[in-house]
């Protein structure tokens, strides 16, 4: 279906369209060219309502790199699955430890106003990435602006712990083309905190807060009420601390593999 939508809608005249090979190419001389025409480009569509994952527009730029890691142009984040580009963001896991290999984690429920997976579980923090800026620099704003957090508590205490990185088909709780395709790579961070300090709801994209335990955050995600990337990340932190062993599971190789797909294209 999004095929079909792709090849009708009229293209301005600054792409290059080959309908044969089915290749699209967008021309411009430099960086704040191409990203003009995508920005052109996009709104245009917006205006038009021709995908469905325009309409949660957030007016967020991202870099688009190409080859050898170059920034080619930045481009409306909500935009970036519909060209086929990685999309970069940032997960944050703040937890307290719970007597001896045990831990309990910070859990975010979505506000029911998001546009995506309203009400459903969420990391502590997350968020995309914006143009030009790093991945820890994302999780100190995002800390402060979504859990208040502050920004000398998690440059303290956040640590970076690798990235994931995966192929999502979005479904129809993404609110976008069902079976977009979207390759994205989430870095991730965790940040060990006490007792006495708890995540606030700020800036209206979070309901409440919950401390889970290790047996709650699995019930939480057989019964799937975890945003498809987060039950990733809650997958990711089970492995890093040895709650998700070789031992205890039997599809433990091919989890850990699927958190960590080789995506083929190219990356910051």
């Amino acid at each position: 279906m999004l095929a079909s939508i792709v090849w009708k809608f009229v293209w301005p005249e600054y792409w290059n369209v080959d309908h044969q090979n089915r290749i699209v190419e967008l021309s411009g001389s430099n960086h704040a060219e191409l990203s003009l025409r995508m920005d052109d480009t996009l709104k245009i569509q917006k205006e038009k309502d021709t995908f469905g994952i325009l309409r949660r527009w957030k007016g967020e730029d991202c870099d688009i790199y190409g080859p050898s890691r170059c920034v080619l142009l930045t481009m409306e984040s909500t935009g970036v699955p519909l060209f086929g580009a990685v999309s970069y963001g940032i997960q944050l896991l703040a937890y307290q430890e719970v007597g001896v290999d045990d831990y309990k984690i910070w859990i975010a429920k979505r506000a029911q106003t998001k546009r995506t997976f309203p009400g459903m579980f969420d990391s502590t923090v997350g968020g995309s990435i914006c143009a030009g800026e790093k991945p820890f620099a994302c999780a100190v704003r995002g800390a402060e602006e979504e859990a208040s957090i502050s920004s000398a508590l998690t440059l303290r205490a956040a640590k970076a712990c690798g990235i994931i990185s995966y192929i999502y088909r979005a479904d129809s709780k993404s609110n976008s083309e069902v079976g977009l395709i979207q390759p994205e790579i989430q870095y991730l961070y965790e940040m060990k905190i006490e007792e006495d300090i708890k995540p606030i709801p700020n800036d209206g994209e979070v309901d409440e807060f919950y401390l889970l335990d290790t047996s709650e955050l699995k019930i939480a995600l057989a019964e799937e009420r975890f945003s498809p990337t987060v039950a990733c990340v809650i997958l990711s932190f089970f492995v890093r601390h040895g709650i998700l062993t070789p031992e205890n599971e039997p599809d433990y190789i091919e989890i850990v593999s699927r958190l960590n797909r080789r995506l083929f294209l190219h990356t910051a």
